[in-house]
């Protein structure tokens, strides 16, 4: 009678757990999937179709500009007022209206994404932020350009040389 009043676990802790850990681990993938498809359809349905490409990730090494992407610095005059800082766009360049573009990045918040922008404006990259509506995430892309082949030589510059994420996407007219 030593141990009647004691409360002691049995193997059903075990398997309650286990069960609790699974339902965890199971909402937190299909609000990860339903999140992505809310935030950018079309990037998931490429992804889900088989049009989307794995770019491998590389050691990252030092960092060094070429020299053909370095800009040359503009001469000015002594007296001339400073040119006013150029604001991102948020919305693509013009032109070509068909082709490719490089997401690097979706953002909650202008902050992060202006400074991953400008990070990329410094290694003279066509950058821009895109943005649909006031609700959506602030997502920097590189390009646009004319193909794909080109738009994943960039892409794989990205990853292996800054080690950001990158998704090659169709531009959106």
């Amino acid at each position: 009678m030593a141990g009647a009043g004691r409360n002691e676990l049995g193997p059903g802790w075990l398997a309650s757990f286990a069960i609790v850990f699974l339902l965890i681990v199971a909402g937190f993938g299909v609000g990860l999937i339903a999140g992505a498809a809310f935030e950018d359809p079309g990037l998931l349905l490429s992804h889900l179709t088989g049009r989307s490409e794995d770019v491998p990730l590389g050691e990252r090494p030092e960092l060094q500009q070429p020299e053909a992407l370095r800009p040359s610095p503009a001469p000015t005059a002594p007296d001339a007022a400073p040119a006013p800082a150029r604001l991102p766009s948020s919305t693509p360049p013009p032109a070509p209206s068909e082709g490719f573009v490089v997401q690097v990045g979706a953002f909650e918040r202008e902050a992060p994404a202006l400074d991953l922008l400008r990070e990329l404006e410094a290694l003279a990259l066509p950058v821009y932020l895109a943005r649909k509506s006031d609700r959506a995430r602030f997502k920097v892309r590189v390009g646009p350009f004319a193909t794909r082949d080109e738009a994943n030589q960039i892409a794989q510059r990205l990853k292996r040389e800054q080690l950001l994420p990158t998704w090659v996407l169709k531009r959106e007219p």
